[in-house]
């Protein structure tokens, strides 16, 4: 009998970017990727909080918004630069797939990026909207209205679409 995947396993698999469950091997090389991540976080948030510490005695308006976006830049990084390539050099995103599905595999995937791309459309037009409102006082309403929030939300979900796409089938393996 197979047993049900936890939430905690389901969400671990969204954030790395896996499709099936994970196997023992998988689950093994997630824990270490993910121990490394937090070594490097855990010393860079010990030495950016004694930095910003000091630095607030003296400019304490701007530390916190500089601190906010190094922050967020120095994640993505992190993601983009350890943990995307540590999982591409593992093949843990590869998935084999054999000769006779594969067409219907690819149509999965298809159907699968375009809905993370339309999901992302609509993220993005709240995002905007709210970022609007916050920094330059344009109503919900004055959004609505504007047709280049709505130009530049499509383009955003087209592109996310496209990439997940593109993402996903080169590492779709075909088995001869």
């Amino acid at each position: 009998m197979k047993q049900k995947e936890s939430l905690w396993q389901k969400i671990i698999r969204r954030f790395y970017g896996m499709d099936s469950p994970l196997n023992d091997y998988q689950r093994k090389q997630i824990n270490r990727i993910g121990n490394n991540t937090f070594l490097i976080l855990f010393g860079y948030i010990l030495t950016s909080n004694v930095v910003v510490a000091f630095l607030t005695v003296t400019r304490q308006s701007e530390v916190l918004v500089d601190f906010i976006f190094v922050n967020i830049l120095f994640i993505l990084l992190l993601i983009i630069g350890y943990i995307f390539p540590a999982m591409n050099r593992l093949h843990l995103y590869d998935k084999e797939v054999s000769s006779g599905n594969y067409t219907q595999i690819l149509k999965g995937i298809r159907w699968r990026s375009a809905r993370a791309g339309i999901w992302f459309c609509i993220y993005m037009w709240f995002v905007n909207r709210g970022l609007d409102w916050f920094f330059d006082g344009i109503s919900f309403t004055q959004g609505l209205q504007s047709f280049n929030g709505y130009w530049r939300a499509i383009l955003g979900g087209v592109i996310f679409g496209f990439g997940m796409y593109m993402f996903k089938r080169i590492n779709s393996k075909k088995r001869i």
